[in-house]
């Protein structure tokens, strides 16, 4: 091999990281520009030997089965002896065993340990002191290849040094590999460029080496749909091509597109992959989402061996961009798609070129506007089309790109934006005087570029006076250019298509997607009426069944059902019309299939057809979306009906179902117990228990128990078996009207316990869409219902425990074994004023007396801790600061073992008791008060009594004595003789005689107590008073009254008396208000009217005995409102009337009683409003 000299330069030590990174950057672009593996190697070792100061560095190729390395390319230092030809590896047992598990690394040969005689004697004959050998595997430990590098004398390589070694090995090896493989795509390109190139289905032919799948050919529609270039596809590995995202969530493209063509190897057939995202890496570095759907399919060798596999891929990506369309500004994107509906309708290169620049000028408002092709080698960039105005003259068809130095250095790698060319800093005069002879002073240059640096073909927009170009004005003249050079791209496949229909037919006979070619047929006036069919492929004849034999020449409407056509024919002749392509869904009812029909015009009046099918895609999709509007809608529901019905009412719609029921299974008692049960016909509901041998066949039991989905397509033919218990389930199926079904099994703790059924009446071929809908459903549900049964008996565990806790008035409270609390009741909380988070932990000592805080919070937490009851007392404050005294207990809980889990605690109000005495003497004070006023009142009634009566019965005496002589004064002083005076006189003397007795009678009557609701009290005296004339007129509003201690029939007999007056006539009232609040420890209730109002006098004497002896109030009969006082003071309590000037007002005063208010609550939580 030539000496291939020394490197320019050298370095004394392995330079840092950014220069190692700096040196493979170097070495790829070096030898990706090699077209051989010989130069690749070459250049490989001739760079890492000047980087690392090597003697010599070389290749070389390992055969084991031949016990033979073959040397390549090597380097090495002038006056050294070349290795060349081919090493026997067997010379080197020791060092090669290592080569073949990882790389060998030795620093000296004459004394590493590791080698044996022979070893050292091969290496010492070869002038090697110290080496490292990286090698490339296939297999664990199977060399191929080997890179070589070597020092004269010992060396201590460093793990930098061993690192740039591996990495500079791989990066060879893949390029070498890349140029073999590239060799062998020269050698068959000729043959098969003109079918892939002519192909508008993307198409790509992988090797079959899992896991490598070494990309062998790519068509040009392929290269458009992945947005590269073929020299960056051939002989590569596919998934070093296309790597995907690895940071973006969910299963990554290449895992996907692994698995199907794992499966086409294995099955030998074709895989059709589902819809799949598969993200292309951009020159930038990063990743662009794009979504695909792929058919891989293999091709055999004569022997029947799989001799490659064939990808076909079809992007489907419309839809995201949609939605990116839609981010864009509408002006924008409306051009954008008039210019694409534009450049499809063009059918040659010069009219997509001529028409994308007239569109692009016309919007963007330009002087002018070019495309350009570059060629680097030849320093030429050519105009091939351009449109403009006088303000800027026609360029040149050529021009030199040395001419334009800083532009090409910008087009090299990115989008030029120049706003005013005469104010670019960094030209040269002689770049100026170029420009200024252009006419440009505002310009962009959206560039398409054939690997890094290379610029391939430009798209120019000219200003010829300053501009700022807005960034929406570039992405545009990007988009502009991308979509015109993939127009032009499109006219030129076309075009080779036409070309090569031989090769075109060929492959599409390989295809898996169904195929047909057809001729138009038109009428005498030119309009296409028919079509006949010229070709089918094989995949056509196994999508429909079609012999295309028999087929091929008839025409479309002798084939297709006259419903089809008449859907077709109309979508057929406007693409041949239009001249554009159209793909649509339709479902076939022949076929009951879905197909992806995609029609694209021909010359020559002709119309190719493709047939994909996507059945079962669509059954999927359709299912996702049922089982996605599912789940949101289950996530909104919690009870286990509602979720049944959820659940089986989607299902019933979406599969057009008969019936679905749930089952719950006890295996213990052997019993189901049918609990939902739903069906569209008029049958006998079974919801019930039963039991489970008469359920379900013996068979179905052990699927069902074994987790296994029954699926049974007719009762009649799928259960076996014509015992009495066989017959009596068939029976009863047809009774139900049941004749198909899915049963969905539910497990847990490895037991099973329910099961859910979707049934059709008749007999019916479930799908494997539909059986998976059907578990999904049931899988979602199952769940959730034990999730919901679980929270039903939380939710009623914990609302008796509430409902409890908070019904004592005692505080509570939970605390751990540490003392600290983790719970309170409501009583806590209302009392003391704080919040939970407040409170929990050691808050609650902040509401401790301070006097009591230290030692009470001591005490506590030593008790707690120590697992033992506690019983204090210290004072609380509550709410509104006031400090009251409280009796404190603690208990420990424990488990099984003895061990404290919990620690509860209660605290009791004995403030009462302490303050009880004080409270007692205020009471009867106010009693004995009370008492003393009544017994007062009643001594003036009976000494005004007594007086009344005394002088008419002195006078009536002297008459009426027989011994005494007549006295014609006696009746001095009297009134004259009035009967209807003397009348009402004695009906007084009656009232009062009655009222002594109804008073007589309410001091001794026995007096029954019970808790009793004023509210309800009231309300039963509304009612009686509105079956009057009178009280039907007035309006109440009864406001939340309390719950009292009292006899009820004394106070409804005491409350209907001052009903009575408060709704008389004489007094006029309309309306009746009822209310109370909590004064001094006493229940005022009020009751206001708004009717004639008292005087201060008469509100004084309202309730007084004393007042009907003077008759100055008469207001009713009997014994009148006296009553009212006389029972409230039975009760404890008292009444009295305010002085109002327009309406009346009575209080009654009713003591209050502790140990109802807990009642009371839980009671109006019963009776709102009482």
């Amino acid at each position: 091999m030539p000496d291939l000299g020394a490197p320019d330069e050298f370095t004394d030590e392995l330079p840092p990281r950014q220069s190692r990174q700096e040196f493979l950057l170097n070495l790829s672009d070096k030898i990706r520009g090699e077209r051989d593996g010989q130069s690749v190697a070459r250049t490989a070792v001739t760079l890492l030997a000047g980087h690392l100061r090597l003697d010599r560095a070389y290749v070389a190729v390992v055969d084991q089965d031949r016990d033979a390395a073959e040397i390549g390319p090597e380097y090495r230092r002038p006056g050294l002896v070349p290795v060349e030809g081919t090493l026997t590896l067997s010379a080197f047992p020791e060092a090669f065993a290592q080569v073949e598990g990882h790389t060998l690394v030795l620093e000296d040969t004459d004394s590493d340990a590791s080698l044996s005689e022979l070893d050292r004697h091969s290496f010492g004959a070869l002038g090697m002191r110290s080496l490292i050998v990286a090698s490339a595997r296939k297999g664990a430990r199977r060399p191929v290849w080997a890179l070589l590098v070597a020092m004269q004398t010992p060396r201590r390589w460093t793990s930098e040094e061993v690192a740039l070694v591996e990495e500079v090995a791989e990066r060879t090896w893949a390029a070498v590999e890349r140029a073999r493989a590239e060799d062998a795509l020269h050698e068959s390109e000729a043959r098969y460029h003109a079918l892939f190139a002519s192909s508008p289905v993307p198409f790509m032919v992988l090797a079959p080496n899992p896991p490598d799948f070494t990309i062998t050919a790519v068509n040009d529609a392929y290269l458009e749909a992945a947005r590269t270039t073929r020299d960056a596809l051939i002989g590569r590995r596919l998934f070093d091509v296309f790597t995907d995202d690895p940071e973006r969530s969910g299963q990554l493209g290449p895992e996907a597109l692994a698995q199907s063509l794992d499966r086409v190897l294995t099955s030998r057939r074709t895989d059709t992959m589902g819809r799949v995202r598969y993200d292309l890496a951009t020159h930038g570095g990063g990743f662009e989402p794009h979504w695909w759907e792929a058919v891989n399919a293999p091709l055999f060798t004569a022997s029947g061996a799989v001799a490659a596999i064939l990808h076909q891929v079809t992007e489907v990506t419309d839809v995201h961009r949609a939605e990116e369309v839609l981010r864009q500004s509408q002006d924008r994107q409306a051009f954008l798609l008039r210019l694409s509906d534009a450049l499809r309708a063009e059918a040659s290169v010069d009219a997509v070129a001529t028409r994308a620049l007239a569109l692009l000028t016309e919007q963007l408002r330009l002087d002018r506007c070019y495309v350009t092709h570059y060629h680097l080698d030849e320093d030429r960039a050519d105009v091939t089309h351009q449109l403009g105005n006088e303000r800027v003259s026609p360029l040149p068809d050529h021009f030199r790109l040395s001419d334009f130095p800083a532009a090409m250095r910008v087009v090299s790698d990115r989008t030029i934006v120049v706003d005013d060319d005469f104010e670019r800093q960094g030209l040269s005069d002689e770049e100026r005087r170029n420009s200024r002879a252009l006419g440009m002073r505002a310009f962009m240059a959206a560039t398409l570029r054939k690997g890094e640096g290379r610029p391939l073909w430009s798209m120019m927009a000219i200003s010829a006076s300053p501009r700022h170009w807005t960034p929406g004005d570039v992405t545009l003249l990007e988009e502009v250019a991308e979509r015109t050079w993939v127009a032009m791209e499109r006219v030129r496949t076309e075009a080779a298509l036409q070309r090569s229909e031989e090769q075109y037919r060929t492959l599409f006979d390989t295809m898996t997607e169904g195929f047909a070619l057809c001729g138009v047929i038109r009428d005498a006036a030119g309009h296409m009426v028919d079509l006949r069919y010229l070709a089918l492929n094989r995949g056509l004849e196994q999508q429909t069944g079609l012999d295309r034999r028999a087929v091929e020449g008839r025409r479309f409407s002798e084939v297709v059902p006259r419903t089809d056509l008449d859907r077709w024919l109309p979508i057929y002749a406007a693409v041949v019309n239009s001249g554009e392509p159209k793909t649509f869904e339709e479902y076939v009812v022949l076929l009951d299939r879905w197909f992806a029909i995609s029609a694209y015009p021909r010359p020559n009046d002709e119309l190719a057809l493709f047939y994909h099918d996507i059945t079962e895609r669509k059954q999927r999709e359709l299912n996702r979306d049922v089982l996605l509007a599912l789940t949101d809608e289950l996530s909104r529901l919690s009870s286990e009906d509602e979720l049944l019905h959820a659940v089986g009412a989607r299902l019933a719609d979406h599969l057009t179902l008969t019936c679905y029921h749930s089952v719950d299974v006890d295996e213990d008692r052997a019993e189901v117990t049918l609990s939902h049960f739903w069906h569209a016909l008029d049958v006998p509901d079974i919801r019930g228990t039963y039991p489970i041998d008469g359920f379900m066949p013996p068979g179905g039991l052990a699927r069902l128990r074994a987790g296994e989905t029954i699926v049974i397509n007719d009762v009649h033919s799928d259960l076996p078996g014509d015992t009495a218990a066989d017959v009596a389930l068939k029976s009863g199926a047809d009774a139900q009207q049941i004749r198909a079904y899915v049963a969905v099994p539910s497990s847990q703790d490895g037991r099973w316990n329910a099961y859910f059924a979707a049934a059709d009446s008749a007999p019916r071929r479930w799908t494997a869409a539909e059986i998976e809908l059907i578990q999904e459903a049931a899988n979602r549900l199952f769940p959730r219902i034990e999730r919901a049964r679980a929270e039903a008996a939380v939710h009623a565990s914990q609302a008796q425990f509430r409902a409890v806790a908070n019904l004592v008035p005692d505080l509570l409270w939970e605390s751990r074994p540490d003392g600290f609390t983790t719970w309170y009741n409501d009583r806590w909380l209302e009392y003391t004023g704080q919040t939970f988070e407040v409170a929990t932990g050691w808050g609650w000592t902040d509401a401790i007396h301070p006097e009591d805080r230290e030692g009470s919070a001591r005490r506590y937490r030593e008790a707690v801790q120590s697992g033992q009851p506690l019983r204090q007392e210290h004072r609380i404050r509550r709410h509104d600061g006031e400090y009251r005294w409280f009796v404190v207990q603690a208990f420990p809980l424990r488990n099984n073992h003895g061990e404290v889990i919990q620690v509860y605690g209660a605290a009791t109000d004995i403030h009462h008791l302490r303050e009880h005495s004080a409270v007692l003497e205020a009471r009867v004070e106010e009693r004995t008060r009370r008492l003393a006023d009544l017994n007062a009142e009643l001594g003036n009634l009976i000494i005004r009594t007594a007086h009344n009566l005394e002088e008419p019965a002195r006078k009536l005496g002297h008459l009426l004595d027989p011994g005494r002589p007549v006295d014609p004064h006696a009746l001095d002083g009297l009134p004259p003789y009035d009967p209807a005076a003397l009348a009402a006189e004695v009906t007084r003397l009656r009232a009062v005689a009655q009222d002594l007795r109804h008073l007589s009678g309410l001091e001794t009557h026995d007096l029954r107590t019970d808790l009793l609701p004023l509210g309800e009290v009231f309300a039963g005296i509304q009612a009686h008073a509105a079956a009057t004339a009178r009280g039907a007129q007035v309006h109440w509003l009864i406001q939340s009254l309390p719950i009292i201690r009292g006899d009820r029939a004394l106070l409804t007999q005491a409350l209907e008396v001052l009903m009575t007056f408060t709704l008389s006539e004489t007094r006029g009232a309309q309306y009746v208000t009822v209310s109370s609040q909590e004064v001094d420890g006493e229940v005022q209730v009020a009751v206001e009217d708004n009717g004639l109002g008292l005087s201060g006098e008469e509100a004084a004497t309202l309730f007084d005995l004393a007042v009907r002896t003077d008759q100055a109030v008469p207001l009713l009969e009997g014994s009148g409102l006296v009553q009212v006082r006389r029972i409230l003071a039975r009760h404890g309590g008292w009444a009295w009337a305010e002085a109002q000037r327009s309406s009346g007002k009575v209080v009654l005063a009713f003591p209050r009683d502790p140990a109802v208010t807990e009642f009371e609550a839980l009671f109006r939580k019963d009776k709102p409003g009482w």
